[in-house]
C-alpha cells in the first residue's frame, strides 16, 4: 500500500486501521489502569502530526540514499551513543 507516495508495511488500509484501533485501545487501558496520565495522552495527540511528518520525511530521505550513504551515519550515531553510555553520568 502507498501512503502519500511512500510504500507502507501494510497491505491494505484495513490493516492500518486495525493497528491504529489496537494501539488506541491499549492506550485507553493504560489510562484506566493509571499507567499513563490522561494529560500525557493529550500531549501525545498534539505531537502526533509532527511525529508523522518526521517519519515520512525520514523515510523519503532513506529511500533517496544509497545503502552505504545510510549505513555510515547510522553506524556513527550508534557508535557515539554506545560511547556515551560508557561515560558515567552521560546517559
Amino acid at each position: 500500500m502507498s501512503l502519500f507516495g511512500v510504500e507502507t508495511l501494510f497491505s491494505s488500509p484495513g490493516e492500518l486501521l486495525l493497528v491504529a484501533l489496537i494501539v488506541a485501545a491499549a492506550q485507553a487501558v493504560y489510562v484506566l489502569l493509571g499507567l499513563i496520565a490522561a494529560a500525557h495522552l493529550v500531549s501525545a495527540l498534539l505531537l502526533l502530526p509532527a511525529v508523522a511528518l518526521g517519519a515520512w520525511l525520514g523515510h523519503r530521505v532513506h529511500l533517496g540514499l544509497a545503502e552505504s550513504g545510510f549505513r555510515r551515519p547510522v553506524s556513527a550515531a550508534l557508535l557515539l551513543i554506545g560511547l556515551l553510555l560508557l561515560v558515567p553520568g552521560a546517559g
